[in-house]
C-alpha cells in the first residue's frame, strides 16, 4: 500500500519499538541502574531507622442513657459459657 503523503511512509517505518536495542541499552547501563536502586534503598532504610518514633491514637467516647434504672447485663450474655469446660457439655464428646 502506497501513501501519497511524503512524511507518512517515514513515520510508519519508524513507528516500531526495537526490543533488541532497548535490551542493549538496559544491559549497557545495568551497573548504573543497580547502584541507583541500591543507594536509594539503603538511604531509605537509614532514614527510617533514624526517625523518632511517633505513636498516636484517637478515640471518641459517647455515653448513652438507659431507659431503665437497673443494671444492663444483656451485653454479658455471651460470656455465660466461658466458665464451663468443654468435656462437661452434653453434646461434646472429646
Amino acid at each position: 500500500m502506497q501513501f501519497d503523503q511524503p512524511g507518512l511512509n517515514k513515520y510508519l517505518e519508524e513507528d516500531e519499538i526495537d526490543l533488541f536495542a532497548l535490551f542493549e541499552t538496559l544491559l549497557k547501563y545495568k551497573m548504573m541502574i543497580f547502584l541507583l536502586v541500591f543507594i536509594t534503598s539503603i538511604s531509605a532504610v537509614i532514614y527510617s531507622l533514624l526517625l523518632t518514633n511517633i505513636y498516636g491514637s484517637e478515640a471518641t467516647l459517647a455515653l448513652r442513657e438507659n431507659d431503665n434504672n437497673g443494671p444492663s447485663l444483656g451485653a454479658l450474655g455471651g460470656l455465660g459459657g466461658l466458665g464451663v469446660p468443654m468435656y462437661k457439655w452434653p453434646f461434646c464428646r472429646i
